[in-house]
């Protein structure tokens, strides 16, 4: 192998390497998403949006639509959700309210 050939040889090394470590980056955010969307598919949780929506935002392409259309459908799946198992009863309210707070308070210190 000459001089030449062997440049040629590391610069292909080296772009696959920074091929592989973009690979693996994808892999770990691909297997964050999918922990994030297994909480919303438990047993529990028969909704055709959410399901329907995990399958569009799992579809792999390099435009973002599939993923817009995908989390809008588990959107709307887990609030058809939250309004079916919409009961309130007097004992609730003061666990709701406390809960309640606590999620404006998060969410003002993520804002800020």
């Amino acid at each position: 192998m000459d001089v030449k050939q062997a440049k040629t040889a590391a610069k292909s090394i080296n772009e696959l390497s920074k091929v592989t470590v973009d690979a693996a980056a994808n892999l770990k955010e691909t297997t964050r998403n999918a922990a994030a969307v297994k909480k919303l598919t438990r047993e529990g949780n028969k909704s055709r949006l959410i399901q329907l929506g995990v399958t569009v935002f799992l579809i792999p392409e390099p435009t973002p639509i599939c993923d817009i259309v995908g989390a809008g459908l588990i959107a709307a799946g887990a609030v058809q959700q939250a309004i079916k198992n919409q009961a309130l009863y007097i004992d609730d309210i003061p666990r709701e309210l406390q809960r309640t707070l606590r999620v404006l308070r998060e969410a003002k210190t993520f804002t800020v």
